[in-house]
């Protein structure tokens, strides 16, 4: 007899084998997105707690030349930061650990959780971090650490630059810039 084909069992093996591949490769890229958002993380606090840090020092946030309380200056602040190597020469590369995404200092108005532009009116300093950053990335932030809507609190995101924010989008891969106010 000749046989010119696989029994059944060795194409069962072999489809067994291939599912087990696919599910750790699967599996391994949610570590790798994990762990970039973790990252991220990290760095924007290690930013905020540069200025935090700066501000105790110097009585002042760095980049506020006119010393008004609010940052107009971002490369003044990276210098600032720098010099008082409160962030390190790789940090003032600006860069993010996503392609594309780097991060600034600035300030602006914005309605504070959804109130009008009076006395709830949040004007703050905020790093910005886009204009490529994925929008799952804030959201994740924002369920943590805020309120999880992307138009209210201190973490705002937007695909339009503007650091008053917009509600998130049913593609969470759509790209934008996140705003974290971090001194209020």
């Amino acid at each position: 007899m000749n046989n010119k084909g696989f029994t059944l069992l060795e194409l069962a093996i072999v489809l067994v084998i291939i599912g087990i591949l696919m599910g750790a490769v699967l599996r391994g890229q949610e570590l790798i997105k994990s762990a970039k958002e973790k990252k991220f993380f990290s760095q924007l606090q290690m930013l905020g707690s540069a200025q935090l840090t700066y501000l105790q020092r110097e009585g002042r946030y760095a980049g506020d030349t006119d010393k008004d309380g609010f940052i107009d200056n971002d490369n003044k602040a990276w210098n600032e930061l720098e010099n008082q190597h409160l962030i390190l020469k790789k940090d003032k590369a600006k860069q993010s650990v996503f392609a594309g995404v780097t991060f600034s200092f600035s300030n602006g108005y914005c309605k504070h959780f959804g109130g009008t532009h009076d006395s709830t009116t949040l004007h703050g300093n905020y790093i910005q971090a886009g204009a490529n950053l994925p929008q799952w990335v804030v959201q994740t932030i924002d369920n943590r650490i805020d309120d999880g809507d992307g138009k209210t609190g201190y973490i705002r995101w937007s695909s339009r630059g503007n650091p008053c924010g917009q509600n998130y989008r049913s593609n969470s891969n759509k790209v934008g810039n996140l705003y974290w106010f971090f001194d209020l």
